[in-house]
């Protein structure tokens, strides 16, 4: 009891400050006490949890008590904005295998100004090159043109975190799966085509609009599928493969995104397979489990998450092997630049050929990196390799270059 005791007094220290104004984790629970518990599954949560490996860290985790739930700064449709409080406890579920966390979902719409000011984002710290708000204004016309089938309504802004446009699609809860995947697919594809944006500057989501209702069991036949595999975990028919988008070039896009993430996070192979293999099985199954309970939803990732390893070991193992398995000490510097040879843009440098992988290689996910390594080996010292053109109509025409010293 000490223990717990010690632990809660040097959680309540906590604090959020901006500027002269500061929020305490105590007056956060003070405020956010009769908010109910619930769960959420601890790989969606993982994305959004900071991460730390040294012996201090470690020990926190390890000590941490998944008792109190973490709070979750959160949207109206409850898609993350990110982690008040709870890193360790996230880290230490996921490091013990639990599907899933107790949580407390705190909308940041229902704050009051002064816990706005303190944790939300200021909007004029909107600066990334990739914005105008013209794009999002063309967007909502052509959105609008297209008359999506099921659609309810849509949003469209800018994630600054993630430096994207964000296009929310709602739709009603009896809503057709392959309606929404085929909605999601025209959005992604003809705006990516006509306004010439690259992959990492466009997400698309489904939401559900209203209260939530549990779909009854044979209200589709997707539903009904996924049910049986739960019930008789049984291997993901074809079927369900293709209804979840279950295509061998996503699978290995994200595959390679995941392997380039988390490479430096683990030292045991098989862990970071495990890993690797989860993450892309979320991504694939996210929009056909959203009316699961955890519990159910896990065991369709796990599914897939198996399968994908069954297939797909060998793949990741050679990725790393022609990709990942020549670290040095030199540094790799990345450039977004508006014009071939200079231009407005950002320049970061990594050292390390894995450091500068962790951190821009799921931009480019299908570009053979281990050839853009031989390239670079192959210049002078600190001359700019050119790896990516801008597509024709891009409203900014950035290219991408990088170089090695």
């Amino acid at each position: 009891m000490m223990e717990e005791n010690n632990m809660i007094q040097e959680s309540l220290e906590d604090k959020w400050t901006r500027g002269k104004d500061t929020v305490t984790l105590k007056q956060l629970l003070r405020i956010t006490k009769d908010i109910p518990v619930t769960k959420m599954l601890t790989k969606k949560l993982m994305k959004h949890a900071l991460h730390g490996d040294n012996p201090e860290e470690m020990s926190k985790i390890d000590k941490t008590n998944l008792k109190y739930p973490v709070l979750v700064l959160v949207n109206d449709d409850n898609s993350i904005k990110y982690i008040l409080d709870g890193h360790h406890r996230i880290q230490k579920a996921n490091k013990n295998n639990f599907k899933s966390v107790n949580v407390k979902l705190i909308k940041f719409s229902k704050l009051s100004k002064n816990f706005k000011k303190v944790l939300g984002e200021e909007e004029e710290e909107i600066n990334d090159p990739d914005y105008s708000p013209k794009i999002i204004e063309m967007m909502g016309r052509i959105v609008e043109k297209f008359q999506l089938p099921q659609l309810v309504k849509y949003d469209i802004s800018w994630d600054n975190t993630e430096g994207s446009y964000l296009i929310k699609l709602y739709y009603s809860h009896d809503s057709d799966i392959d309606v929404r995947i085929s909605n999601k697919e025209k959005v992604l594809s003809t705006l990516s085509k006509f306004l010439g944006l690259k992959a990492y500057t466009l997400t698309v989501r489904s939401h559900f609009t209203g209260s939530y209702v549990k779909y009854p069991w044979d209200s589709t036949k997707l539903q009904e599928q996924i049910r049986r595999i739960v019930r008789e975990e049984m291997n993901l028919p074809s079927t369900i493969k293709r209804r979840i988008n279950y295509s061998e070039d996503r699978v290995l896009y994200y595959l390679k995104k995941f392997t380039m993430d988390f490479f430096l996070d683990f030292k045991n192979v098989d862990e970071l397979i495990k890993t690797v293999c989860d993450n892309t099985s979320y991504e694939i199954v996210e929009s056909a489990i959203l009316h699961l309970s955890d519990e159910e939803g896990n065991k369709i990732i796990n599914q897939v998450s198996k399968d994908i390893a069954n297939n797909y070991k060998d793949f990741i193992l050679n990725f790393i092997k022609n990709t990942l398995s020549d670290d040095d000490n030199e540094t790799y510097t990345f450039y977004k630049h508006s014009e071939r040879n200079g231009g407005s843009g950002f320049t970061q440098s990594r050292v390390g050929w894995n450091k500068f992988l962790e951190m821009f290689g799921s931009w480019f996910p299908d570009l053979d990196w281990n050839k853009v390594k031989e390239k670079l080996n192959s210049l002078p010292s600190g001359q700019k390799l050119l790896i990516k053109n801008p597509l024709e109509g891009h409203v900014y025409k950035y290219y991408f270059s990088v170089s090695k010293k």
